[in-house]
């Protein structure tokens, strides 16, 4: 039979069935080849008229419908308009008679059932996405504390996007793919995180992500960006938590170009997931880890702006209610437990670095303590929570920093704070004693089934310990607003300092437990060395106190060699207050205090006259991290005797004063 061309592109069916290359003609070679018969699809033209009339009308029923839902659609978004257009004007209605009649509405009551979602205003900056700023702004701040900063507002649009992006101080032009670390390395980076970043943050579920991290280990993908933000937060905590050299020994590469790298990559990959918008526990665990270990980054990106993103994040998903109320799967209730808890934390530690208070208040918020058990105790499919165990547990760290924090809030934030969020107004001898009956519930309940020869049970201990004293002292230094007749230094006030230094260079120092001290490095002891300097410099002895001198020497020589720290305006001060007290203590005649006049009280002394006892004070202020966020109760001298007391107590004048609170109030250099 004669062949001939047919037009290109276009092979037979036989070719196309067996997905060979046809050579177009007709027949085909193959057909020929293999004795069938050759025939070839119709042509546009030619099926378009053989379509029967019930064909052509099946098309055209599609096509009415595929309209018909169009329009549905097109009206339904009128309608979602008209209704977001009603909202706005019962909010604006509302605000004007609210003016009106001058009624205070800083914290309406939000009924338990209702989605707390609507009621919040969590935004980033006054820059950040303007029209969801004037959107949001006609809202109530009701669940988060308004004296403490601007209102926030979690942004949703193109332009909030690229805000949020403006956020992150990483490179935007890499590619996510170009960031992931080989299968070994994944490997090797999950182990550092259970070893180091696991026992200290309790998050998740390690049984459950470690066959997410098998998979990536065998060359599978993740399941989507929530899980790939998870997955650079754990490289990024894990290469933060090595030190350099290990670094360099284990993965052959610069500590900070990794940081670098998994830093861009949990930036990027939040971003992917659209953070802000997602109420899935993925992403905000993966921001939660990035805050906490990004504290004791120096190249982190605004951790106090993610912060509030994170609040706002968490209240939209409504941790702040207890998933046990809601009907939530035990499992899950436990994760939503342990994440809102770090986020307070997250949310305490930020309002006393800022000198602030914090964002989340008492009222709104009812979620329980997570369940005191181990993983092993925990599986996604289980009908109940387990029964809290007695003792030691993996969680059993992360608990106690919870309940610490939540303690906190009552003892070292203004009277004001406490008001607002309903806690009793105590004195700072009240103070005092509360913390030592925390500390001993927390010692009987906790630290007493820890081994302090074990190395994470002796970092448990330590630390502890060393914030219930700090606790202390943020109680018992001086503070604005206090009487000259009123004001005392407690007795115990060289103790507690003293305390808070070797509870610190006993953490710092210990070598077994290096691995852990990560979390530490921002618990800076200077406020503690400055008073206790100052305390040294004021307090008149025929014989100085060796024993305080000692601890003295060992905290500046630390800080003295700690090159990324000496270099700050602070440890100018810190040095300066040093060689003062140098000189007193060497040179105790060369300058005395001019004894005070007959009408004070016996044993006070006047320091006015002594300017070089001013200039101390504003060294010792401008060298301590002080919180300078409130005005408490004085301590009177009644409470003074009653405090235990390990030193001689002094009055200092009201010129002094007067320049140290001026100090408390600036800002450090």
């Amino acid at each position: 039979m004669p062949r001939r061309a047919i037009a290109s592109g276009r092979s037979c069916l036989e070719c196309r069935r067996r997905k060979i290359k046809c050579d177009r003609s007709f027949p085909c070679a193959y057909c020929v080849k293999v004795r069938v018969q050759c025939s070839y699809p119709p042509r546009r033209a030619e099926r378009t008229q053989s379509r029967s009339p019930s064909s052509r009308r099946s098309e055209s029923s599609l096509e009415a419908r595929v309209d018909r839902i169009e329009g549905a659609l097109e009206a339904l978004g009128r309608d979602f308009s008209q209704i977001r257009e009603l909202l706005l004007a019962n909010v604006h209605r509302s605000d004007n008679l609210s003016s009106e009649n001058g009624e205070e509405n800083d914290q309406p009551n939000i009924p338990p059932d209702e989605d707390t979602t609507h009621h919040i205003s969590l935004g980033l900056s006054e820059d950040l996405n303007q029209e969801n700023c004037e959107h949001n702004a006609t809202q109530p701040n009701d669940f988060v504390n308004e004296k403490s900063s601007k209102d926030i507002v979690l942004p949703n649009s193109a332009e909030g996007d690229t805000q949020l992006r403006s956020l992150f101080k990483s490179d935007p032009v890499p590619r996510l793919e170009t960031l992931r670390p080989s299968p070994v390395t994944v490997s090797f980076l999950w182990q550092k995180y259970l070893e180091n970043v696991d026992p200290l943050i309790k998050i998740f579920h390690a049984p459950t992500l470690q066959r997410q991290v098998m998979n990536l280990v065998r060359g599978r993908r993740n399941n989507g960006y929530p899980d790939e933000c998870l997955m650079f937060a754990i490289y990024y905590s894990a290469i933060l938590t090595m030190d350099a050299v290990g670094c360099q020994e284990e993965l052959e590469e610069d500590k900070e170009e990794l940081l670098n790298r998994y830093r861009t990559g949990v930036e990027k990959a939040l971003l992917k997931a659209d953070f802000v918008n997602t109420q899935g526990l993925s992403v905000l665990q993966a921001l939660v880890i990035y805050l906490i270990c990004g504290e004791g980054d120096k190249s982190s990106t605004n951790m106090r702006k993610l912060m509030d993103l994170a609040i706002g994040m968490a209240v939209k998903t409504g941790l702040h209610h207890d998933g046990e109320s809601q009907g939530i799967a035990p499992f899950e209730v436990e994760m939503r437990r342990r994440l809102w808890w770090h986020i307070c934390i997250l949310d305490t530690r930020a309002a006393e670095s800022n000198g602030s208070t914090p964002r989340i208040l008492e009222s709104h918020f009812d979620t329980k303590m997570p369940t005191n058990v181990s993983d092993a105790s925990l599986d996604p499919v289980m009908k109940k929570v387990p029964q809290p165990q007695t003792g030691k547990t993996e969680l059993l760290f992360s608990l106690i920093r919870f309940e610490v924090s939540y303690f906190g809030r009552r003892i070292v934030f203004s009277d004001q704070f406490c008001r607002d969020n309903g806690y009793k107004i105590l004195s700072p001898l009240e103070k005092c004693k509360l913390i030592d009956e925390f500390r001993a519930g927390i010692e009987n309940k906790y630290l007493s089934c820890c081994d302090s020869t074990v190395p994470l049970d002796f970092v448990t201990i330590a630390s502890t310990r060393l914030i219930l004293v700090r606790f202390k002292l943020a109680v018992t230094k001086p503070r604005a607003g206090i009487r000259q007749k009123d004001i005392a230094m407690p007795g115990n006030f060289r103790g507690i300092c003293v305390d808070v230094l070797q509870h610190a260079q006993a953490l710092r120092g210990y070598e077994s437990g290096k691995q852990w001290l990560w979390l530490f490095k921002t618990y800076v002891e200077w406020e503690a060395l400055a008073c206790l300097l100052l305390d040294l410099c004021l307090t008149l002895s025929d014989t100085p106190d060796y024993s305080a001198w000692e601890i003295v020497e060992e905290a500046y020589s630390y800080w003295k060699q700690h090159n990324q720290m000496n270099g700050s305006g602070r440890w100018g001060k810190i040095e300066q207050l040093y060689n003062q007290g140098l000189a007193m203590r060497d040179s105790p005649e060369a300058i005395m205090p001019t004894p005070v006049s007959n009408d004070q009280d016996a044993g006070v002394l006047d320091f006015e006259s002594s300017e070089h006892l001013t200039r101390m004070w504003e060294m010792a202020t401008s060298a301590a991290v002080t919180v300078g966020i409130h005005t408490p109760e004085p301590v009177t001298s009644d409470e003074v005797a009653e405090m235990p007391t390990s030193g001689t107590a002094c009055e200092w004048s009201v010129g002094v004063f007067g320049q140290y609170f001026e100090m408390m109030d600036s800002s450090p250099t």
